[in-house]
């Protein structure tokens, strides 16, 4: 069976010269202007999917990875900031000194490719490097303010600071009995990571902060500022809004509605799990559809499936996260961890 990198290289190849060059070649058996022609259609490829790649960020945004002090550990940690496609992202801004994100001449905010992004985040890992040698310069001389912080560094040096200001314990009642429970002892339920499971307990910690920052393994509500939910439940809100159908033209929606079964929506994969889905079609025996967040559709056979599942398996739980948010939006960020996931 033949993999979907040749399937659509062939598909893709044969579309684009049309019957007529594929008539000429032949005959004249210009193998050199075969590939001449082929390099010539990767790059009309190439520049389609960048396009398609923009527009897509260009209405929906996009994240942009860079590293930030952390105030309460003094370590850098990556750290993903989304970037609103009309808003930008304020703590970026601060933490890159305007930098980035990139704006157009008309002050609007650059859509970047997939190579684009990768550039942005390298040069903005470097401005971000600067600041944060001078954020932890001035903590250390006491002329920080929060101008220079993003929300989440506001946040973090409040817990410094409150745990340095917290009062030693009294021992002086040392000859009680210690088996005597501690009143101020932290007992509410927390996973195997220390992040609190109650969403009543991590409610009122985001509260004590002044809705700024939500305690570690929750986020805030992107429907409601102050109120917190898991990341899990976050991911699925953001993925139920991508590929909805909008404005009075209902006959899109009809259509996808009435799509045939053997059509997989990707952004059903990720709401529930998207190994498990593709496990599915490596059982089945006949080739299914994806269709992913910038519209195209693509053909997946059992084999290819079964490839991706290994793949995906054999990653890092945070490189899994990765990988499934960039093969979901658009067919070339798909074609690029297939690509990967064959070791071409």
């Amino acid at each position: 069976m033949k993999k979907y990198t040749d399937f659509r290289s062939e598909q893709i190849h044969i579309n684009e010269i049309g019957p007529v060059g594929a008539t000429i070649m032949a005959v004249s058996g210009l193998i050199g202007g075969a590939f001449a022609l082929k390099k010539g259609l990767d790059k009309f490829k190439g520049y389609r999917e960048n396009r398609a790649d923009k527009k897509a960020r260009k209405k929906n945004g996009f994240d942009m990875k860079v590293k930030v002090l952390n105030p309460e550990t003094g370590k850098e940690e990556e750290q993903e900031f989304y970037v609103d496609p009309k808003k930008g992202n304020k703590d970026l801004e601060k933490l890159t000194g305007g930098k980035f994100p990139e704006r157009t001449l008309t002050g609007g905010i650059k859509a970047p490719t997939d190579d684009d992004l990768d550039k942005m985040e390298k040069q903005a890992n470097r401005s971000a490097k600067r600041k944060n040698s001078e954020v932890k310069r001035k903590i250390a001389t006491g002329k920080i303010t929060d101008d220079d912080l993003t929300a989440d560094q506001q946040a973090q040096l409040a817990t410094k600071r409150a745990e340095k200001e917290k009062p030693p314990e009294d021992s002086s009642d040392s000859g009680q009995d210690s088996s005597e429970p501690e009143s101020d002892k932290d007992e509410r339920p927390r996973d195997k990571e220390g992040n609190l499971t109650d969403k009543k307990d991590a409610q009122d910690e985001f509260e004590k902060s002044g809705f700024k920052r939500a305690p570690d393994g929750w986020t805030k509500d992107p429907d409601n500022k102050k109120e917190v939910i898991t990341k899990a439940e976050a991911e699925k809100k953001k993925q139920s809004t991508q590929g909805k159908v909008t404005g009075k033209d209902t006959s899109a929606a009809d259509k996808l509605l009435r799509r045939n079964s053997r059509l997989l929506k990707f952004g059903e994969f990720i709401q529930e799990d998207v190994v498990s889905d593709l496990k599915k079609i490596s059982k089945s025996k006949k080739d299914m559809e994806i269709k992913l967040g910038d519209g195209s559709e693509i053909p997946i056979d059992p084999m290819t499936a079964d490839i991706f599942v290994k793949y995906i398996e054999g990653l890092k739980s945070s490189e899994q996260k990765r990988v499934i948010n960039q093969i979901q939006r658009t067919e070339r960020g798909f074609m690029k961890v297939l690509g990967k996931a064959h070791g071409e």
